[in-house]
């Protein structure tokens, strides 16, 4: 099987766009590395967040509309990519492998390079200190949840998923 996927990955075609997917608790330090990166490769960041704030700049998060920011933040991605941008940065949770499974899906189509990348901060896994930092107010609880239910997945192992979506 790793044999298989090793051929996938080496017979894709190379990939011009490069598609980072941010993973991390809210107030976690994601937004700011997200930032840094796509200012140093002259890339744009897209956020399903990004949904939830009105044309006055207050961010109103609604549960109900998750999914719909979702399919607005892959319809942005797809149309930066039109545009020429070649590096696009998607700053969302990405907690669990399910949470990331439309954005892989859209790497594939888009034959784009994936990277997953979480900050380093010291205080990336601690709840207590990201609820000070989170610019949405998340509350304490729900970035408990997010800890709890966090996967671990490494960029090779998501590049072998986008390489199994591209000849599924």
């Amino acid at each position: 099987m790793e044999l298989i996927m090793s051929n996938m990955i080496s017979e894709a075609p190379k990939a011009k766009l490069k598609m980072v997917l941010m993973r991390g608790l809210a107030g976690s330090g994601k937004s700011t590395l997200a930032q840094i990166l796509a200012s140093r490769n002259d890339g744009r960041v897209i956020s399903a967040d990004d949904f939830f704030v009105g044309s006055d700049g207050v961010y109103r998060h609604d549960h109900t509309k998750i999914r719909i920011a979702h399919v607005d933040a892959r319809q942005r991605i797809e149309s930066a990519v039109k545009s020429g941008c070649d590096y696009i940065v998607v700053d969302n949770t990405h907690i669990t492998h399910r949470d990331m499974e439309e954005y892989f899906r859209l790497a594939a189509s888009l034959n784009a390079l994936v990277e997953l990348i979480e900050p380093t901060t010291p205080w990336a896994k601690d709840p207590d200190e990201c609820v000070k930092r989170t610019v949405h107010n998340v509350p304490l609880d729900i970035i408990k949840g997010m800890l709890n239910r966090y996967q671990s997945m490494e960029t090779d192992e998501a590049q072998m998923i986008v390489a199994g979506m591209r000849t599924a």
